[in-house]
């Protein structure tokens, strides 16, 4: 009988050991994973910055350089604004009548 509770025990022992080093090879693959993923987005990182500052450096560049059509004076700006006014205060509603001679709009 003490033979048998030493076996029990021995082998109690044995698989505390065995959690105990499974356990450990967990937290060691869990800190490697992730010293490895750190890394790598850290590369990635790098790598989008790069490209984001060209592409911000291209955007720059075109904004620097409008094109010719767009180049237009004070004064022709002033006249489509103008005229884009008058459509504003001479709109009708579709559902108004306008009441000749006296200029005023009635609602139905």
């Amino acid at each position: 009988m003490v033979e048998q509770g030493k076996a029990i025990e021995e082998e109690r022992t044995s698989s505390i050991l065995i959690r105990e080093l499974a356990l450990t090879m967990m937290d060691t693959n869990y800190e490697l994973a992730t010293r490895l993923l750190a890394e790598e987005q850290g590369e990635l990182t790098n790598e989008e910055r790069s490209r984001f500052f060209v592409k911000l450096m291209d955007e720059r560049e075109l904004d620097t350089n409008p094109p010719a059509k767009s180049k237009k004076s004070y004064d022709e700006i002033q006249k489509l604004f103008d005229k884009e006014m008058k459509r504003v205060n001479t709109f009708v509603a579709m559902d108004s009548e306008v009441v000749e001679g006296c200029g005023r709009i009635i609602k139905q």
